[in-house]
């Protein structure tokens, strides 16, 4: 963040107002960085829930024609953890 001044100063993009304003600016960064990280987040971990629902939804449907046993096997997800993505939904 601090780089991107310098760079913005050296070739004197907004200098006077970088110059009397600096804090703000970077108070400002700051949040919209925080704010974009957290959005990233979200929609990551937003991601990982759909696609564990999806694959509890596969699994659920293996279950009805496989054992556990069988079903872990052909899928390569342990037993453990079978149990718990079906039984989450």
């Amino acid at each position: 963040m601090y780089e991107t001044l310098r760079i913005c100063r050296e070739r004197k993009i907004l200098k006077p107002f970088l110059d009397s304003r600096e804090k703000e600016v970077v108070d400002i960064m700051t949040t919209l960085f925080d704010q974009e990280k957290v959005m990233e987040i979200e929609l990551y971990n937003l991601a990982q829930e759909k696609l564990n629902e999806g694959r509890a939804a596969v699994l659920r449907g293996l279950l009805k024609k496989f054992s556990i046993s069988d079903t872990s096997e052909m899928t390569g997800i342990s037993q453990e953890e079978i149990k718990r993505l079906t039984q989450q939904s």
